[in-house]
């Protein structure tokens, strides 16, 4: 699956990658949504601005919506922010439907540098071309696992 996912405390970085379809954005949400670090997420920041994402069936899409609604009720993460970041205009059409249907507080941004505005500085993301990650990666060394790549 073409994404990385970066945790840090009650902040989710995911950055996609090359071509993402439907089902693997799909499953990226699945991914999130069954870690057990999910109930104390305040941040989920999805980086598309290094992915084109191929056109989302209207299944596909509310495959995603259902599955985010469904989960914030269930689990009550009510203090879950979403930031989506994309310059791709079919993206940003799908990132703004999305953030209009799910119960999340959800903004999109057209760049890591416009999502900076919103985060808090502790979640910054570093805006240089070959240092996509966020700021704090290069402090992870310490503690648990904070990345994986799918």
């Amino acid at each position: 699956m073409p994404f990385e996912a970066h945790w840090q405390h009650r902040c989710l970085y995911k950055r996609f990658f090359g071509t993402v379809t439907g089902r693997e954005f799909l499953l990226s949400v699945l991914h999130t949504h069954n870690d057990p670090r999910y109930e104390d997420l305040s941040y989920s920041v999805n980086d598309l601005t290094d992915a084109r994402i191929a056109a989302l069936s209207p299944q596909d899409m509310s495959l995603v919506t259902e599955r985010t609604i469904g989960v914030a009720f269930s689990q009550c993460n009510w203090k879950l922010r979403i930031a989506i970041i994309t310059g791709d205009a079919q993206a940003m059409a799908m990132a703004r439907r999305f953030a209009e249907e799910t119960p999340h507080e959800t903004h999109v941004f057209e760049s890591r540098a416009h999502a900076n505005e919103w985060l808090p500085p502790m979640y910054h993301l570093k805006l240089e071309p070959a240092l996509v990650h966020p700021a704090w990666m290069a402090n992870a060394a310490a503690g648990a696992p904070t990345h994986l790549r799918h």
